[in-house]
């Protein structure tokens, strides 16, 4: 009687939480929501048949107690089950990313190119360092007029 009660209290927070997502992403008045509410209401009736006292006792309820855990037993055995399944539905599903277009090579290069680029830079810092070393060297030979002391 108690692993039937706590199978019942598990299938009744199962639906529960099932009607909860359903009613996150549906309306109330679809199909599935009514669905999932009528069954919630059936575990409810079958629940309170079952928790009526047959018999007043005056002794340590024992009996709720083995119901309670047989309940958390059930309640864990099936979410246990539900998260090893979404496990295994992350995992087949592989990358997140969706490929739409698989890359391909261009038909035509683009521009700028890379060789005259780098001929450019070449010869620009070649003609900037000849003028320094001129600019260097003239003013070596020929120092300012302040060097001497005046003009």
């Amino acid at each position: 009687a108690a692993e039937g009660y706590a199978r019942l209290q598990a299938e009744a927070t199962a639906a529960e939480v099932r009607l909860a997502t359903l009613q996150r992403s549906l309306a109330d008045s679809t199909a599935e929501v009514q669905q999932q509410r009528t069954l919630l209401s059936a575990l409810r009736t079958q629940l309170a048949r079952v928790e009526q006292p047959t018999e007043p006792t005056t002794r340590p309820d024992y009996v709720g107690k083995y119901r309670e855990f047989k309940y958390q037993e059930a309640l864990f055995e099936s979410f246990s089950r539900q998260f090893e399944l979404a496990r295994l539905d992350e995992s087949r599903e592989g990358a997140l990313i969706q490929v739409l277009d698989p890359a391909l090579p261009p038909e035509k290069k683009s521009r700028p190119r890379r060789g005259l680029t780098v001929v450019v830079a070449v010869v620009l810092t070649l003609f900037v360092l000849a003028i320094w070393v001129l600019a260097s060297s003239t003013t070596r030979r020929y120092p300012t007029p302040e060097y001497f002391g005046g003009a």
